[in-house]
């Protein structure tokens, strides 16, 4: 059996709330759809995190669209929840993906944990756990987060061992879960730990003389994970914000066999590109020459400004160009070499802080499409405190 292994599609994702990623997802998801029909996949599992609680119903109907002529032509679908995903919705899903009535035997919407067999292999499927109720026959009271989260990884543990003790041992077996295992390195390339969460130790893996494969999501880096069969992350299917930016993205091709362990073929994917700009005020009119493909990235500007450049029209220049080539951009800071006023030379009169709030302004709101209306709105307000103080002095 051959499987298409990804993860962490995050449907509904917007950026700094407003910049939807609808596009670029969906259009992924095709690629990899296509993938799976030239490499001739039997079953294309999403392992949990297919969605964000933001739009789910129209990404539902949008995803059972896309995923309807590949059905039609023969390929499984299984998805599961992550910590992400509502699992009232998962309840649902079936109804919700509007694939004709023959289709619905392809598709496994899975939102609790199960074990099913599809083409001979046996599938244990694990969605990110319910804590309270992995706690409740342990009865176990653990002081403090660390202790709790270490409690509840050995719950965990022990919920897999018992799912394994019930696979046929005729027939080959994998694992799908979404969870963190010891070891892993996140976006922040820090080795993730009990106070992060339900956390399994690399030692604890189940494994079983048939288990062919372990499948993992939660994780957006794809990763092999040292175990006695092979175990990956798959990673997400996109760049999903800054902090992702260097990331390269995959798919897993995994070929089962009827004996012995899985073969594992990562696929890289096309990604969008995020990036981190610094270059000097003098350049601002040359962004989009020296990144022609910015209009279809994401960015965060760091700016030089000389001591003749002044901020708040720097970042007003920015704003300009960002609405007039319909740019997404993260952030803009301006970085000034203008000397720094002693405290002694600071007065007390309102317009001397004229340029903290409208630095402050831009720095929190430069996103809004307002701004600009904004900025007349806060000088207006200043000129008014201004004239009331001066009335209250003369």
């Amino acid at each position: 059996m051959r499987i298409l292994h990804t993860s962490d599609w995050h449907l509904g994702t917007a950026l700094r709330g407003h910049h939807d990623r609808r596009d670029e997802l969906f259009t992924q998801i095709e690629r990899i759809c296509q993938l799976a029909e030239q490499h001739k996949v039997n079953l294309l599992v999403a392992a949990g995190d297919v969605f964000v609680r933001r739009n789910m119903l129209e990404s539902t109907k949008q995803l059972a669209q896309l995923l309807s002529p590949y059905i039609r032509r023969g390929l499984k679908v299984l998805m599961f929840p992550g910590n992400h995903d509502d699992k009232e919705h998962f309840y649902m899903m079936r109804a919700l993906l509007s694939v004709e009535e023959k289709q619905r035997e392809q598709i496994y919407i899975i939102d609790k944990n199960e074990l099913v067999t599809i083409n001979e292999v046996q599938f244990i499927i694990v969605p990110y756990p319910n804590i309270p109720e992995l706690l409740e026959p342990y009865k176990i009271e653990a002081s403090g987060a660390k202790n709790r989260n270490a409690v509840l990884s050995k719950a965990y543990a022990t919920l897999l061992d018992s799912l394994l003790a019930s696979l046929d041992p005729n027939l080959p077996a994998v694992l799908f879960a979404h969870l963190s295992i010891s070891g892993v390195i996140s976006r922040s390339e820090k080795e993730v730990n009990y106070d992060e969460g339900i956390l399994m130790e690399r030692t604890a893996l189940p494994y079983a003389p048939n288990l062919a494969y372990i499948g993992l999501g939660h994780i957006h880096q794809c990763q092999k994970i040292p175990h006695r069969v092979p175990c990956y992350y798959s990673g997400s299917i996109e760049r999903m914000d800054m902090g992702e930016r260097d990331d390269e993205k995959f798919v897993l091709l995994v070929d089962i066999p009827s004996k012995g362990v899985a073969n594992v073929t990562q696929i890289p994917l096309s990604v969008t590109r995020f990036y981190d700009i610094s270059l000097n005020a003098s350049e601002l009119e040359n962004l989009l020459e020296l990144y022609p493909d910015l209009a279809q990235s994401f960015f965060r500007l760091n700016i030089d400004c000389e001591i003749d450049d002044e901020p708040i029209a720097v970042q007003r220049r920015v704003k300009e160009l960002v609405d007039k080539f319909s740019l997404r951009c993260l952030d803009v800071v301006c970085i000034s070499n203008q000397p720094i006023v002693s405290k002694r030379d600071i007065t007390k009169s309102p317009q001397d802080y004229a340029k903290t709030v409208l630095d402050y302004l831009y720095e929190k709101h430069f996103e809004d499409s307002d701004i600009l209306a904004l900025e007349e709105r806060t000088k207006f307000l200043m000129q008014e405190v201004n004239n009331a103080l001066a009335k209250n002095s003369a």
